[in-house]
């Protein structure tokens, strides 16, 4: 990981330095925020291992939380004390602040993580095998996941206008933001299943999963509501070309509810050792995005944007749980595990 992200900050590097054209506050803006490459790195990298040991304040909140307020209530000094924004001050700014929390996150990870050192001898080729033939999948499904909304932008931008572009952007942007609540305890669940797992208990993954879709389910319905009241008033911050979006943000929205009610099957679907069905599911579910877009947004414009997300969606879903069932018998969709617990209370 190291080298990739020294070699991705050289790449940017050169092309701030060396693409003819740039103008010079565009390549002193591209520069810095090349340097703030291998702190990301680092910061998703720790923010995981931190999940593993169950720190999610460490893994979490650094880079969702305090790296956008702090930046914000710096901007908001500079503006204060008279200071001009402008895009080198702005990255570079931006690439200080992620370089000091990737700091902060790696002294307090090495406070309670055993091993958080480098290690003092070689990593066991054994070991170097696993990881070259089970890695490729997880970070396939990881980038499937991470970068869906951005992807998505990317395939309607040739068959909408600039305007219905933007729309959709902001559309998916706003249904992934409710979306994160369902990330993250989905995330926050990986540890107890796999300890589940390792331990053949299902019935405590049931429990596992219950808890899992709880909060998720309530942020999204609740979500959904308040778009279905206010949703004119919301969109219109951004003006007022956006007000007639609220139809294909509620289906945007509908599809994280789905994720909420499927459970936590992608993540145990990589637990129980089944990566690379899971890594295949993420590429056919990214198939489905472009065959359902090329079929939907040309008739239905920003709506079938937002279908054929939802047709993904479900189809991606709804395959990772037969998966799921056929290779470990488990299910982590609301139905099962609300059922089977009603069942174990009775």
């Amino acid at each position: 990981m190291t080298r990739s992200a020294v070699l991705a900050t050289g790449v940017v590097i050169a092309f701030a330095v060396f693409w003819p054209g740039l103008e010079l506050d565009a390549r002193i803006a591209t520069g810095a925020a090349a340097l703030a490459i291998p702190a990301i790195a680092a910061i998703e990298l720790n923010g995981s291992l931190a999940s593993s040991f169950r720190r999610f304040a460490l893994a979490y909140l650094p880079d969702t939380c305090i790296r956008p307020f702090v930046l914000l209530a710096a901007l908001l000094i500079l503006v204060a004390l008279g200071a001009t924004l402008t895009a080198p001050l702005t990255a570079g700014l931006f690439a200080i602040i992620i370089i000091g929390l990737a700091v902060v996150q790696y002294l307090l990870l090495s406070r309670t993580v055993p091993g958080a050192e480098m290690p003092g001898t070689e990593v066991p080729p054994r070991y170097l095998r696993i990881w070259r033939r089970e890695g490729p999948p997880l970070v396939l499904v990881a980038l499937y996941t991470s970068f869906f909304a951005d992807v998505d932008i990317l395939l309607v931008t040739p068959l909408l206008t600039s305007a219905d572009t933007a729309i959709i952007g902001i559309c998916l942007k706003m249904a992934l933001l409710v979306g994160f609540a369902v990330q993250v305890a989905h995330q926050v669940s990986v540890p107890d299943l796999a300890d589940a797992h390792a331990r053949k208990e299902h019935g405590h993954i049931d429990s596992i999963a219950l808890k899992a879709i709880g909060f998720p389910l309530a942020a999204t319905l609740v979500a959904m509501l308040v778009v279905a009241l206010w949703g004119e008033t919301i969109l219109s911050l951004f003006g007022p070309d956006f007000t007639g979006a609220k139809v294909p943000l509620l289906i945007l929205i509908g599809c994280q509810l789905v994720r909420a009610v499927f459970g936590p099957n992608v993540a145990l679907l990589s637990v129980i050792g089944a990566q690379r069905q899971n890594a295949l599911l993420a590429v056919t579910a990214l198939v489905v995005l472009v065959l359902a877009n090329l079929a939907l947004v040309p008739p239905l414009g920003v709506v079938g944007a937002a279908l054929a997300v939802a047709v993904a969606t479900l189809v991606w879903l709804s395959a990772c749980a037969v998966v799921l069932s056929r290779v470990s018998g488990l299910r982590t969709d609301a139905l099962h595990v609300m059922s089977r617990a009603l069942r174990d209370r009775g």
